[in-house]
């Protein structure tokens, strides 16, 4: 039985299998949401809910200073993902 686990949308990486690396959820706010989908540049036809518990973006995609915390387990409010 496999186990289950994250995929980035915006890359191949898979809860699990790379240690340091961290999923973050879509944002709960709409507009904030929109932000992260346009920044992904793949088109999701999903609600703001079904992106938040559905759908994750990893820790690559965040610059150094996004993060709340030394940890980088925490984004700030504004965090937007890169393309990169």
């Amino acid at each position: 039985m496999s186990k289950g686990g994250f995929s980035c949308v915006m890359c191949k990486n898979i809860s699990g299998r790379n240690a340091g690396i961290k999923f973050f959820r879509f944002p709960k706010d709409p507009e904030m949401s929109k932000l992260w989908l346009k920044s992904c540049n793949r088109m999701i036809d999903r609600t703001t809910e079904e992106l938040y518990k559905n759908y994750r973006i990893c820790s690559d995609h965040f610059n150094e200073n996004m993060y709340l915390n030394d940890l980088k387990t925490r984004l700030l409010p504004a965090a937007i993902p890169n393309a990169t």
